[in-house]
C-alpha cells in the first residue's frame, strides 16, 4: 500500500498553544470566519480540519494509502522558528508530544518527524534525543534555509551529530530560520503564489541539494537518511547544464550527475513527466511519494505516479518500497 512521506498536520494541543499567544506566532480568527496563523511575514490562512487526525486517516484510507509520515508544514515550521528561542523550545515540545500521541493512536499508519527549535542548536539536539525515543517518531524536520550553503549548514553540527547517534531520518523542508525573520520582507508582490510558492522555493531546494550532495558535509553522518521534498528542487531539469559546465571546466572531475546518491527526494505536487525525469536523475530507489497531506494532494500524486512511464518496479518502489525500507531501518535503530 502507498506510503506518504510528505504529509503536513498539526496536533490540536499545538493549535491551542498558538491561540493562547498574544504575539507572533499566534492563531486568530479572521473576519471571514477562517483561522489564520500570524508570523512575521503576515497572516496565513489555515486549511479547515488541519488538526483533524480522524479525517486525515479516513481520507488516506479511502485512497488506499497505508501509512503517512506527518510533519509541521512550512508555515507552522516557521511559526516555531520565528518565536524567541526559549519559547520555540516549548512550542516544539508541545508539537512533538501531540505528534507522538498520534503515532500511538494509529500504530503502523501514522509516523512522524519531529519539529526542532533550531535557533538554539544545543536545545534542538536535546529535543531530538527526547522526541525520537518515542514510538513512531522516525526523525526530525530541519528548515531548508539551514542548508542553503555549506557555511549555513556548519551551524547544525550538534543536531546532525544527534541524528547520527539515533540513525534517524531528516526531512529537509523549505522554511526559514530564526535569524531570517529579522530581515524578512513582508511587502506585497505580484503573483506571490507563483513567485514565492514555486520559483523561490524550488530554487532554494536546489541549493539545499547542492550543499548536501556536492560537498563533504554529510561524510560524518553515514547513518542519517535525508529527504529533500519536491524532487530536490529543480535539479532534474538543471543537472544537464551542471554537467555541461563541469565537463567544460574540469573534464577529469566526476560530473555532478554522479553525486546525487546521498539523498532521497519525494515527488509531491509534480506530474508524470517530472517524475520520469526524477527517475532518470536520481534513480527510482531514491524517490518516494509525497502529498502535502490533503485529499487533493493524495489524488494528484497517485495519478502522477500511475501515469509516469517508468515501469512497474520503479512505480512500486516510489509508492511504498523505498519508504517502507526507510521506516523499518529508522524503527530498528
Amino acid at each position: 500500500m502507498p506510503i506518504d512521506m510528505h504529509a503536513h498536520w498539526i496536533p490540536e494541543i499545538f493549535a491551542e498553544a498558538l491561540r493562547a499567544r498574544d504575539v507572533p506566532p499566534f492563531i486568530r480568527k479572521g473576519e471571514d470566519g477562517r483561522e489564520y496563523v500570524y508570523i512575521p511575514r503576515g497572516p496565513v490562512a489555515i486549511r479547515p480540519g488541519h488538526a483533524d487526525l480522524v479525517k486525515r486517516v479516513t481520507e488516506a484510507e479511502s485512497y488506499g494509502v497505508g501509512a503517512q509520515v506527518l510533519s509541521a508544514s512550512g508555515t507552522f515550521g516557521d511559526a516555531i522558528q520565528c518565536a524567541p528561542p526559549n519559547e520555540a523550545i516549548e512550542l516544539a515540545r508541545i508539537f512533538n508530544d501531540g505528534l507522538a500521541a498520534a503515532c500511538r493512536d494509529y500504530p503502523g499508519q501514522i509516523y512522524g518527524v519531529a519539529a526542532l527549535p533550531c535557533a538554539d542548536v544545543d536545545a534542538a539536539a536535546e529535543e531530538l534525543d527526547r522526541a525520537v525515543g518515542q514510538p513512531g517518531i522516525i526523525g526530525v524536520v530541519i528548515p531548508g534555509n539551514a542548508f542553503l550553503t555549506l557555511s549555513n549548514a556548519e551551524r547544525l553540527r550538534p543536531i546532525m551529530a544527534a541524528a547520527e547517534r539515533h540513525k534517524c531520518h531528516i526531512l529537509v523542508h523549505n522554511g526559514n530560520l530564526h535569524e531570517d525573520f529579522k530581515s524578512h520582507k513582508s511587502e506585497a508582490v505580484d503573483n506571490a503564489r507563483e513567485r514565492r510558492g514555486t520559483l523561490e522555493m524550488q530554487a532554494n531546494l536546489s541549493s539545499v541539494t547542492v550543499t548536501l550532495c556536492f560537498t563533504d558535509y554529510l561524510d560524518p553522518y553515514p547513518n542519517v537518511t535525508l529527504q529533500v521534498h519536491n524532487l530536490g528542487g529543480n535539479i532534474p531539469y538543471e543537472i544537464a547544464r551542471m554537467d555541461h559546465l563541469s565537463l567544460d571546466a574540469e573534464p577529469d572531475a566526476p560530473p555532478p550527475s554522479t553525486r546525487l546518491s546521498r539523498i532521497m527526494v519525494d515527488c509531491n505536487s509534480f506530474t508524470a513527466p517530472a517524475i520520469e525525469m526524477g527517475v532518470k536523475t536520481y534513480g527510482a530507489d531514491k524517490i518516494m511519494m509525497g502529498t502535502d497531506g490533503s485529499s487533493f494532494g493524495i489524488e494528484w500524486s497517485l495519478k502522477a505516479i500511475a501515469e509516469a512511464d517508468i515501469g512497474d518496479a520503479a512505480r512500486h518502489a516510489i509508492l511504498d518500497g523505498n519508504a517502507a525500507g526507510l521506516i523499518a531501518a529508522a524503527e530498528a535503530a
